[in-house]
């Protein structure tokens, strides 16, 4: 749970605060799992106890090495959500074509500090948008990393965050030999309503050491931390996507590739069985095959030395990873085109044959949409002194035809204006297409100008 105030950060207390140990370490396992670290098999792959001893039973007892593949389908999906929100940005439309131009000139700014946060939100549950200002008093966006987060609640009412504190530890010297992990640690309390302060301790194990340095900023007006949760809220936190379930089927999946790739090795290097008349025994009494590879004597003259082959069930053991994909698509809202993998009854599907594929994506991509909606309006108030109208553009779009063809049909039935057709074409705010749309000429109705003839007349 979070804090309920700001007076337990002082010398001697433990840090991380034990309320938050569990939550920390689960997104620092979270965070291996994505880079996909040496530690990640120890996550993947844990230890169990069998006849009362702990044994590690995914190990080769031969090699003493964990699956030899590891398809890191964890960061892939961590990508697709991110990518599916940010890679056609939203758009800002403001009242005034000056913050309209403003805002443009920062989308870059907004979008990168986007991208980040739903990263985070898919492999942490929570990701943050954190404003600042840079050094020549400019507004900056930026996301912040949640494992340094950590909110200050109203003790009455503990839903709701009335302070944040940013903890980021760090090593002083990092390229000294022998050097700890980390020697401070540099604790923001930002609290509106109160100055700025930022303190640095000398991190002693797992406790705040004696105070180094201190410093005092001017007084926070509002709240400058922006947390967008994954669906799921608890305790001010959301879910990961890295459940314990979802983990369970990435691992599985190794397992059997890795097998795979056992059994096609061995295809490589086949044994020979034939008869025992092609071994015999040297000076020193060893036996010596008349060939490569391993060999088994037979005791049996007719027969003819030839391979030895075996039936590694491939075929059965392919189907068994289809099915295991075919969960973790279902409990990860996705689809195999959402992993780049082709429908094996078409070749090339178009965009609306694919958006069939991806109904339970479009649902959560509208769910993560509110929480960064939110933090984008609380932002642009303290930004431009407005909120804006957003909208957000189709993130999986049609083919060119099959877009352009669309937005025809709906100028030809009405149901869309010259100004939203130009909005969705060049992903602009519709106060700048109306702009653009007024320097555009009426086009030619060519039906309507036709002479008796039945031939346009367009002098």
């Amino acid at each position: 749970m979070p804090l309920i105030n700001t007076n337990y950060i002082r010398p001697g207390a433990d840090w991380t605060p034990q309320s938050e140990k569990a939550r920390t370490q689960g997104m620092e396992n979270h965070r291996v799992l994505y880079r996909n670290e040496p530690r990640a098999n120890f996550l993947l792959y844990p230890a169990v106890k069998i006849n009362d001893q702990t044994r590690f039973p995914d190990i080769d007892p031969t090699t003493g090495d964990y699956p030899r593949i590891n398809s890191n389908l964890l960061k892939r999906l961590s990508m697709f959500w991110a990518t599916s929100l940010f890679s056609r940005p939203p758009i800002l439309d403001f009242n005034s074509p000056a913050l309209n131009k403003l805002a443009s000139s920062q989308m870059a700014m907004l979008t990168r500090a986007g991208f980040k946060v739903a990263l985070n939100c898919s492999r942490y549950g929570t990701g943050i948008y954190y404003l600042t200002k840079t050094s020549d008093g400019k507004a900056s966006v930026r996301s912040l990393d949640p494992r340094y987060w950590i909110p200050v609640v109203d003790p009455v009412d503990q839903q709701r965050i009335v302070g944040d504190v940013i903890a980021v530890p760090f090593n002083e010297n990092p390229n000294k030999i022998g050097a700890a992990l980390n020697t401070h640690i540099s604790v923001t309390v930002l609290v509106p309503g109160q100055p700025i302060t930022t303190n640095v301790y000398k991190y002693e194990q797992t406790k705040l050491g004696p105070l180094v340095t201190t410093k005092t900023g001017p007084v926070l007006k509002a709240r400058m931390i922006f947390p967008v949760n994954n669906c799921i809220e608890e305790d001010h936190f959301g879910e990961s996507d890295y459940t314990k379930d979802v983990i369970t089927l990435v691992a599985e999946v190794n397992r059997r590739l890795s097998g795979n790739s056992s059994v096609m090795d061995k295809h490589t290097d086949p044994a020979i069985f034939g008869p025992t008349s092609m071994v015999s025994e040297d000076a020193n009494g060893n036996r010596v095959v008349n060939t490569e590879g391993a060999y088994l004597p037979i005791d049996d003259k007719d027969i003819k030395p030839q391979y030895l082959t075996w039936d590694g069930k491939l075929e059965s053991n392919f189907m068994q990873i289809e099915k295991i994909m075919d969960q973790f698509f279902a409990l990860t809202s996705t689809s195999r085109a959402a992993f780049g993998i082709p429908n094996q009854t078409t070749s090339v599907e178009s965009g609306a044959a694919l958006r069939k594929h991806m109904f339970n994506s479009f649902q959560k991509i509208s769910s993560l949409r509110v929480g960064h909606e939110a933090a984008l309006s609380e932002m642009s108030q303290l930004m431009y002194g407005e909120i804006p109208s957003i909208s957000w553009p189709e993130p999986f779009v049609d083919g060119s035809l099959e877009f352009i063809q669309a937005i025809q049909i709906r100028l030809a039935t009405g149901t869309m204006s010259r100004a939203q057709a130009v909005s969705e074409l060049n992903l602009v705010p519709l106060s700048v297409a109306e702009e653009i749309v007024a320097k555009i000429p009426e086009p030619v109705n060519m039906n309507q100008n036709a002479g008796a003839g039945g031939e346009a007349d367009v002098t």
